[in-house]
């Protein structure tokens, strides 16, 4: 992963431009997202019990944001890019608790991130994009929701969230992206797809959480 982040560095600030049009950009990602976990670990039994427990996706759309710089070579065919941002990842788990309460609690993670990426057209406005970002946990907090079945009634409590989660993490990203082309400024929309590389959760734990997102990335770059 190092030796990844260590070419792509290098490729971005030391290869000679091919063109005398090749230059540098930047502008700003916005990506509401779906977040799910899967889990995986030596214990079939807990990771079946965690499957379970927790819902396929998220209810609540995220949101991601990310300034970035890149540099454009080959006529613009391809460009690399690296960027600082802000990732938020959640996940849910519902029960129904004394056959009438029903118990949805939801953990969400707060992330500085540092992605970099590589864009390559395939025509003029169609292009793949695919990458990794470094991923610093900033903070945690877990939600409760009960509700009544019976009544209807509900009441929301912010709780202490006992788990012990890694400080860093990496994902690697995937896009498949349309540009709208103006003369000074464009805009891209770009299903993405990230991965996380390493477990959510911190030590030798029975089933590791493993956190995707599923989104909509709008980009605007000068």
């Amino acid at each position: 992963m190092r030796i990844f982040f260590t070419l792509l560095l290098a490729a971005l600030f030391f290869i000679p431009q091919s063109q005398a049009g090749d230059k540098w950009g930047g502008g700003i990602t916005f990506s509401p997202n779906l977040s799910f976990v899967t889990f995986k670990g030596g214990d079939e039994l807990t990771v079946s019990i965690n499957k379970e427990r927790f819902r396929t996706f998220a209810q609540n759309a995220l949101l991601n944001g990310t300034f970035f710089i890149e540099k454009k070579y080959f006529k613009s065919i391809f460009a690399l890019g690296a960027g600082m941002g802000y990732r938020q990842l959640s996940e849910q788990t519902k029960a129904v608790l004394d056959g009438d309460l029903e118990e949805v609690s939801t953990y969400i993670h707060d992330y500085a991130t540092l992605p970099l990426y590589m864009r390559i057209y395939v025509t003029k406005k169609w292009y793949i994009k695919t990458g990794v970002t470094s991923l610093i946990n900033l903070d945690n907090s877990l939600t409760e929701i009960a509700k009544s079945i019976s009544s209807g009634k509900t009441s929301t409590t912010n709780t202490e969230d006992e788990n012990i989660y890694s400080l860093f993490n990496f994902s690697t990203d995937w896009g498949v992206g349309y540009t709208f082309l103006n003369k000074k400024i464009k805009m891209d929309l770009e299903p993405v797809y990230t991965y996380n590389l390493m477990g959510l959760l911190k030590g030798e734990v029975d089933a590791n959480a493993y956190q995707s997102t599923l989104g909509l990335a709008m980009s605007i770059r000068m």
